[in-house]
């Protein structure tokens, strides 16, 4: 009885003192470090990781240190800790005996029921002594590895900016106080410096750790992030390795959707300063006068220091001129209100740098594009008269239409009405790197539209003049035709093809491309519907040629078939160029007894022959007549002209 009661006094007492080495006071396991001096060992165990729902499961630790722990048969304790977010692990199993120990393993059984996360198992002897500890990952059901999915930017990224955020997403949710400095460390590989001065702020909806600098980054430097096992999940999973990645700052191109930004228009609405919602350059018109009103507001994901201030930079208008935005904490917005002076002379456009200022560094974080005193008139177009007057304008991003009109002389020639309330244009469009496309094109109107007699263009090529494409009215003025005129267009190729056949009594698109065509022989004036941007140009009904032809032949001649091609042989090699094929001065014109101009192609036949080669299906029975003008040149130089012009006349029936 009295050794019974012996053996009960002792295993108390070593389960006492088991308790004291693991006593939570005294051993502290910090997130993501190792456990302090005098934990011991660590030691390898095998199963580590256990999925939460698992049964009683047989353990083994094993000593692959070197150095002799214990001996097989020791009377050794057990105990199961769980790491916390405090870095105080707290008790899950108390003191327990293993089944077996043996010179080099120890091994015991796990009984169920732990839940997900970090275990320490440490191992002690009955005199207090800790030998060493083993490391053990609980996982949720159904649980992966938290690893990093992307970075951004990514790894060998080149002419990154130099005002850049960095972000990390992980796989799951991350334990926000693992994501710090220690954990994470950036290096300027350039100088070996390591940078300290950054936050790490937490999107926890998208698993999204997003790094923001206290000062741009060095220009023309190279940096390597590195993202330790001291970070973890939610459930205090660790990264299995470290993440290490690389980057280069070569731009100073500014990080793009940190804040929304709006302006109020002619109408006193806010309205999105870009249509773009990841850039954050908006584009806007004013005039002198007027008053600049603007708005800022952080996106919810923004990445922004604590206590930071905005202010605007109006130099660009100005020299010198800055002035600070102010905060409406009900609302959340940044605002600036700004009369730009009646008497300012600048023109073209101006940008305006909202500027973030933090602790004595500014941060440019949105740009606003002002184009300032747009007026076509000023573009050398030789606009007058009906002309949309740009500063009526309210809304920038949603014109219902420009009308532009073109006289000489005081004769109107031309008019051009671009969209309408259904297909409206938008003056503010920027490209994907946030240049302001549209307002550029526009500043260079004169250059890119023509307004002239009997044709009207537009050059679609230039970067920017997309958002005029649109649906449009056009009116040609004094038109010389005796009949209903024809239209050409320039197709994707760059040739001239025909929509409307000329002298057509019931005058039909051929091209997909006129919606509407109305003739007024009374005034001479075509107007005409196009449903987007090319060349246009009349084909006039013609008057046979003035001056004196010679006729080829005495009678007419008869065509073989209706798709019939006839050559022209020349004494010597012809300037093609000098043609002006489907025009009013062509070189050679086709005529119907209608007068109608017919629309044949030419094709060089040698150097001294041209083809002439019949229209798209053809001729229509009747009589033609081609007349050769002095108007072609020959190719030689100095160029000669057609000693004298030649007719010839062919039937097809």
């Amino acid at each position: 009885m009295l050794n019974c009661m012996k053996k009960v006094v002792l295993l108390i007492c070593c389960l006492f003192l088991l308790g004291s080495v693991f006593c939570v006071n005294q051993v502290v396991y910090g997130i993501g470090g190792a456990p302090p001096a005098g934990a011991g060992l660590q030691l390898e165990l095998n199963p580590s990781t256990l999925t939460a729902g698992y049964n009683q499961t047989s353990m083994l630790i094993t000593n692959n240190t070197g150095a002799a722990l214990w001996q097989a048969g020791d009377r050794l304790g057990l105990q199961v800790m769980k790491l916390t977010q405090s870095g105080q692990p707290t008790v899950a199993i108390p003191n327990f005996r293993p089944e077996e120990v043996l010179d080099k393993t120890i091994q015991f059984t796990l009984s169920g029921g732990l839940e997900a996360g970090d275990y320490i198992v440490g191992i002690g002897t009955q005199d207090g002594i800790q030998l060493g500890y083993a490391m053990l990952s609980i996982k949720g059901a159904g649980s992966e590895d938290f690893a990093i999915k992307t970075v951004s930017p990514g790894q060998g990224a080149a002419q990154v900016s130099r005002y850049t955020t960095v972000e990390i997403e992980f796989s799951g949710p991350a334990d926000d106080n693992t994501l710090n400095n220690s954990s994470i460390t950036i290096t300027n590989q350039n100088t070996g410096g390591t940078i300290s001065n950054f936050s790490v702020n937490y999107d926890a909806a998208n698993y999204k750790a997003i790094i923001f600098f206290a000062t741009p980054l060095d220009m023309n430097s190279s940096y390597a992030v590195q993202a330790g096992t001291g970070v973890k999940s939610l459930d205090g999973i660790a990264l299995k390795t470290p993440f290490t990645w690389s980057f280069s700052i070569s731009s100073e191109d500014l990080p793009p959707g940190l804040f929304t930004i709006e302006v109020k228009n002619g109408h006193g609405n806010w309205i999105p300063a870009s249509n773009l919602a990841e850039s954050s350059l908006g584009v806007y018109y004013y005039f002198p006068g007027q008053s600049i009103e603007l708005r800022l507001k952080a996106k919810a994901n923004a990445t922004l220091p604590p206590d930071y201030s905005l202010s605007a930079d109006l130099s660009s208008i100005i020299p010198s001129l800055s002035q600070p935005l102010n905060y409406d904490m009900a609302s959340g917005y940044w605002q600036l209100s700004y009369r730009i002076p009646a008497n300012v002379s600048i023109s073209g456009p101006c940008e305006i740098i909202i500027s973030t200022q933090w602790q004595g560094e500014p941060f440019p974080a949105a740009i606003m594009m002002a184009i300032m005193n747009i007026n076509p008139k000023d573009f050398n177009m030789g606009l007058a008269g009906d002309t949309t007057d740009w500063s009526t304008i309210k809304d920038f991003t949603c014109i219902p239409g420009l009308v532009f009109e073109r006289w000489d002389n005081g004769m109107r020639i031309a008019r051009l009405e671009l969209g309408d309330a259904q297909h409206p244009i938008n003056l503010c469009e920027i490209d994907d790197k946030g240049n302001p496309t549209t307002a550029a094109a526009t500043q260079e109107l004169g250059k890119n539209m023509e307004l002239a007699y009997g044709k009207m263009s537009m050059d679609m090529a230039v970067e920017g003049m997309a958002a005029m494409n649109q649906p449009a009215t056009i009116t040609m003025h004094n038109i010389q035709s005796k009949g209903a005129p024809g239209v050409k267009y320039t197709d994707s190729d760059g040739l001239s093809q025909v929509a409307i056949r000329p002298g057509d009594s019931n005058p039909s698109d051929l091209s997909g491309k006129i919606s509407d065509y109305s003739w007024d022989s009374a005034n001479g004036t075509l107007t005409i519907k196009v449903n987007g941007w090319s060349a246009y140009e009349i084909i006039p009904v013609l008057e046979p040629p003035s001056g004196s032809f010679k006729s080829r032949y005495d009678t007419p001649k008869t065509a073989p078939n209706r798709n019939h091609s006839w050559t022209v042989k020349f004494s010597a090699p012809v300037d093609f160029t000098s043609l002006n094929a489907l025009s009013a001065d062509a070189g050679i014109l086709v005529l119907s007894e209608a007068k109608q101009q017919q629309m044949v192609s030419f094709a060089p036949a040698g150097q001294d022959c041209i083809k002439i080669i019949a229209p798209n299906g053809g001729y229509s029975p009747g009589t033609y007549t081609i007349y050769i003008r002095d108007i072609l040149r020959s190719a030689a130089k100095p160029a000669q002209a057609l000693k004298e012009p030649v007719k010839f006349t062919f039937i097809v029936y």
